[in-house]
C-alpha cells in the first residue's frame, strides 16, 4: 500500500513539473528538472564520444565493444530523459488524476 501511495505521489506531481502548482509539484518539479538535465546530458557526451572514437577507427576489439555499449547506453538514456514527462502524463491520464 505504502509503494501505490508513493507511486500515485509520484504520478500526481508529473503535470506541469516547471510551472507551479501544488506543493508536491513544488517539490518535485526542481528535482526532475535537474535529473532530466544530467541524463540528457550525459547521454549526449556519451553519445558523442562514441561516435568520435567510431570515427577515428581504433583495431581494438575489446575498446570497440566497450564503446558499442556507451552508445547503446546513450540512447537509452536519451529516450528515458526525453520520454519521462510524457510517460507520467500518460499515467495520470491512465489513472485519472
Amino acid at each position: 500500500m505504502i509503494l501505490l501511495d508513493t507511486m500515485l505521489m509520484l504520478l500526481q506531481a508529473g503535470d506541469a513539473w516547471d510551472r507551479g502548482g501544488s506543493s508536491r509539484q513544488d517539490v518535485w518539479g526542481p528535482i526532475i528538472t535537474w535529473l532530466r538535465a544530467i541524463v540528457l546530458s550525459a547521454a549526449g557526451l556519451g553519445m558523442i564520444l562514441g561516435v568520435v572514437h567510431k570515427l577515428i577507427g581504433d583495431d581494438d576489439s575489446d575498446r570497440e565493444t566497450f564503446w558499442n555499449r556507451i552508445i547503446g547506453a546513450s540512447v537509452t538514456g536519451l529516450l528515458v530523459g526525453l520520454l519521462a514527462e510524457p510517460f507520467v502524463d500518460v499515467m495520470r491520464v491512465a489513472f485519472g488524476m
